[in-house]
């Protein structure tokens, strides 16, 4: 019931306009603002931003998978449930691209000690908007979903003794990610965090691959904790792209989550409780 609520509840609307200048072959994504946000409800306040994600595909019938072409994000608005932007973005888009590219917009929650929180998003495809002279839009927000199609697979091994510590072992194993080629090298790397009671307790990341369709990492972490904090910890795997000829490349790629839920437990989180000595895997959406 309560998860129902939440999808449930308004989540506020978001300004913006598109507008593709075919002299130019560039489309221009403009986020003016946003209102009725919901506030959080320690402090009945927000701090918003808007990220934008301009979307290739589907790739494919069967999958509907999309590729992620560009990616920016607003300047940051504290404190306001009704922030103004006013940020405009532009890329190069020939004309016979246009009409398989989807707009996405993200509102999320700015916090500096943990993930920003989603907030909702708007998605828009290319396909069915007169975009050749530019109008203003207020959509509602909706519930985030992911985008395109990066999964990873990894296992939790979990083991309880009375003359060791109880541990957590995640083993990052396998990413594969849709991505737009590039003459650039890029690789990907993976950050595995365990968090209770909103607060991190501890963190590790895998060395850098070389991206691939499938980039293999084969790493194994070990995590001691006392046994209420295995019980009731979020386990999240972050995976980022970085460029090796590029400074402060760093691009997120997406976060899976695994933890007790409140409702029901997770599919992965409860056999890795009822088979606490067997590493158990399951392939996961990173979800941005």
């Amino acid at each position: 019931m309560l998860e129902e609520e939440e999808q449930e509840s308004p989540r506020g609307k978001l300004r913006f306009s598109l507008f593709y200048d075919r002299e130019l072959s560039r489309l221009l994504v403009t986020v003016l603002g946003a209102c009725e946000l919901p506030a959080r409800d320690f402090s009945q306040s927000v701090d918003p931003f808007v990220r934008v994600r301009v979307l290739a595909g589907p790739l494919s019938e069967q999958t509907g998978l999309h590729c992620t072409l560009h990616e920016w994000e607003t300047r940051l608005v504290k404190k306001s449930r009704n922030p103004s932007f006013g940020d405009q973005f532009s890329c190069s888009l020939t004309e016979e691209e246009v009409p398989n590219i989807t707009i996405k917009l993200e509102v999320r929650d700015f916090d500096k000690y943990s993930r920003h929180a989603a907030l909702g998003e708007v998605r828009t495809s290319l396909t069915s908007s007169n975009i050749y002279y530019p109008v203003e839009t207020l959509d509602d927000l909706q519930a985030v979903k992911k985008v395109g199609d990066p999964t990873m697979l990894f296992s939790f091994h979990g083991s309880s003794n009375r003359f060791t510590k109880d541990s957590l072992t995640s083993a990052t194993q396998k990413n594969k990610c849709l991505h737009k080629k590039s003459k650039l090298h890029r690789s990907l790397y993976a950050r595995t965090s365990i968090s209770c009671n909103q607060c991190r307790l501890k963190t590790q990341k895998t060395p850098q691959k070389s991206k691939q369709d499938v980039t293999v990492f084969n790493e194994i972490m070990t995590f001691s904790l006392p046994e209420p904090h295995i019980r009731e910890c979020v386990i999240a795997v972050t995976v980022f792209e970085t460029s090796t000829k590029r400074r402060k490349s760093k691009r997120l790629i997406g976060q899976a989550v695994v933890r007790k839920r409140k409702a029901s437990e997770d599919e992965h989180w409860s056999l890795m409780m009822q088979c606490l000595r067997q590493p158990i895997a399951k392939w996961h959406s990173l979800l941005i």
